[in-house]
């Protein structure tokens, strides 16, 4: 057995992880040092990153530590919330998006106190711990070498076809229920000795939350149909006599996958628990072999640079949007655009997104107040509906994130010791950026917010001097022309692009904007940015709901690993990023590096959805 130690992990919001970590066991590796692309990756430390399953815990990786039998990684695992010897209530989480956090966070642990880089960690996982791996991946577009899912939860087979539907109200009426784990050894293993082994575990959890069942059910439906944003080299080990979860949507899933290097295989006559099966031998070459070859080809083959254009998924998907409708379809969002503009007009908030368009920075500031208005008490009740639409609602989020960011951000340069100096190249009336120069008093702090609306500046303006800000200036420039740059009364080195890049339907004209941003920032410079990776009802906003041009409202998405490629490529590394609860609006942080610049790393943005105390500094 290869030698295991056993520690606490400090997440994201302060709660204690149970972490296990195998230390590499032997320098060097023959099975690199023939390929040419591999010889500097040799001299770097690798390392393999563990996912359990669920009701499992990471001291039962132990076994596949040991069969895949790669010496020179180092190995890493944790107990997810509620499992293992990670306290907390058994089989249970607040939430999917608490869990891919802790990911995240563990993952950034290991390149600060360890000193791997994500792109020298791959990552294996099994069953739920694969789905949620894969929903990490999608969420936060993770530069890591490669990943392995044997066999991916994205659906688990239920014994009833209700049961799906009625565990969603279950957990609606009473947030705290759990049902039975319907997991048996049985169902996992052939193999008599590992059954044992599965049912005298006292760490295996017995029961499981219907709310967190709920959730990650959701979170699956929406990874699996948006596969073809993952690029991350990726190896499905299934297995062909499965009774917990589904084969055909791993097989939909590996179809629809944007990788460049996958590979599927299904082991016939194997039950669930492919790394405790029988034969697990077979199970640990693939994974061995897979990692192997994923370290041993260079990035711009795993990872291919785009397109002009961008990816052709998302460009399917806006020229659709650009097509003529169909008669029906004409016809329905024809009739709900002349309701939001008739009767939904007795809603304040609608009807200021009819008159100044619902992406202007004026329609967002009232979005960001979150206090009902209108006509009468229909109006009011027809504001609140609006208000709390999943586009508004999580809008919201991104302005915490965005102020939460930009605090830290702050805070990492006053600790440089160096003045903050803040460029917003899309500011609408800046609100944001003005609560935080208040809420950062001992900092000196210099703002230019930048919009072409006369109306933002103007509102702007107006908010300058009720906040008493005379640091705070205002420029009509746009965004697009780098002459914005070129004639700026200092240099920043905190640029903001928050709400703009969906609007930009071209990559051509996305670069220009982010080579501008490059121009004017010196090395170490920091830019905060936002994204729209995905969102469900972008067909109804771009057919209905008109911007701040009077045209339809249609944007363009970009998954995280096009949006952060178009940064990296004007010499940008994203350091960290948050997202909102259906992680449909993220903000990040990037870097921007010089060709004779040490690369520091990993990001210390400590307890971000509670406080915004930062502990040391951000990048």
């Amino acid at each position: 057995m290869r030698r295991c130690l056993e520690m606490g992990f400090h997440s994201w919001d302060g709660s204690v992880l149970h972490s296990r970590h195998w230390p590499a066991s032997s320098p060097g590796n023959a099975a690199l040092k023939n390929n040419a692309d591999s010889l500097q990756l040799d001299s770097r430390r690798k390392a393999l990153v563990f996912f359990h399953d669920g009701a499992e815990h990471s001291g039962r990786l132990q076994t596949m530590v040991d069969g895949v039998n790669l010496p020179t990684f180092e190995i890493f695992a944790f107990d997810f919330r509620g499992h293992g010897k990670t306290t907390g209530p058994r089989g249970w989480a607040p939430s999917v998006v608490h869990v891919l956090k802790d990911i995240e966070e563990y993952v950034r642990w290991i390149d600060v106190e360890h000193g791997i880089l994500q792109e020298d960690i791959a990552i294996v996982a099994v069953g739920e711990g694969a789905a949620l791996a894969t929903a990490w991946v999608h969420d936060y577009a993770p530069r890591v070498r490669s990943q392995v899912l044997l066999a991916p939860a994205f659906k688990v087979k239920l014994r009833f076809p209700w049961m799906p539907w009625s565990l969603k109200v279950f957990a609606k009426f009473k947030p705290d229920a759990s049902i039975l784990n319907c997991r048996s050894s049985s169902a996992l293993t052939h193999s008599s000795e590992e059954a044992r082994k599965f049912e005298a575990d006292p760490l295996i959890v017995r029961r499981i939350a219907v709310d967190f069942m709920s959730d990650m059910a959701n979170t699956s439906r929406r990874v699996v149909k948006d596969a073809q944003a993952l690029m991350t080299p990726t190896l499905i080990l299934a297995a062909g006599r499965d009774r917990v979860v589904d084969l055909k949507i791993q097989k939909r899933f590996f179809e629809a996958l944007g990788s460049t290097l996958k590979k599927i295989h299904v082991f016939p006559k194997f039950f669930h628990g492919l790394a405790f099966e029988s034969d697990k031998s077979q199970v640990y070459a693939m994974i061995r072999e897979f990692v192997l070859e994923s370290f041993a080809k260079n990035l711009s083959y795993t990872r291919p640079d785009l397109k002009a254009e961008g990816t052709d998924f998302s460009n399917r998907e806006y020229r659709s949007l650009l097509e003529s409708m169909g008669p029906f379809s004409s016809l329905a969002f024809g009739l709900i655009r002349m309701a939001m503009n008739t009767i939904g007009r007795l809603s304040r908030g609608i009807k200021l997104g009819w008159e100044s368009g619902f992406d202007s920075g004026v329609s967002l500031d009232y979005v960001y107040r979150n206090r009902a208005t209108g006509s009468f008490v229909l109006g009011k009740i027809f504001d609140r509906l609006y208000l709390n639409s999943l586009n508004w609602s999580g809008i919201r989020e991104r302005k915490i994130n965005l102020q939460q960011t930009l605090h830290a951000a702050i805070q990492t340069l006053h600790l440089r010791g160096e003045k903050v100096r803040i460029l917003d190249v899309a500011a609408g009336p800046g609100r944001y950026v003005m609560e935080a120069i208040k809420d950062n008093p001992e900092v000196s702090i210099q703002a230019r917010l930048c919009d072409y609306k006369d109306e933002n500046l103007r509102e702007g303006r107006e908010l300058a001097k009720a906040f008493q800000l005379d640091q705070v200036s205002f420029e009509k420039c746009d965004a697009l022309d780098l002459k914005s740059y070129k004639n700026l009364p200092w240099q920043p080195n905190l640029v903001i692009v928050s709400g703009l890049l969906e609007l930009i339907p071209d990559n051509l004209r996305a670069r220009k904007l982010i080579a501008g941003v490059s121009h004017c920032l010196a090395s170490g410079g920091i830019v905060i940015y936002t994204g729209l990776p995905w969102h469900p009802h972008m067909h109804f906003i771009g057919r209905v709901l008109k911007n701040r041009e009077g045209h339809f409202w249609i944007m363009r998405r970009r998954s995280l690993y096009e949006l952060d490629q178009l940064f990296a490529q004007a010499g940008f590394r994203k350091r960290t990023q948050l997202n909102d609860e259906k992680a449909v609006h993220t903000v990040a942080i990037a870097e921007k590096f010089g060709t004779d610049q040490r690369q520091r790393r990993g990001v210390d943005l400590a307890n971000v959805t509670g406080s915004t105390t930062v502990s040391s500094e951000l990048l």
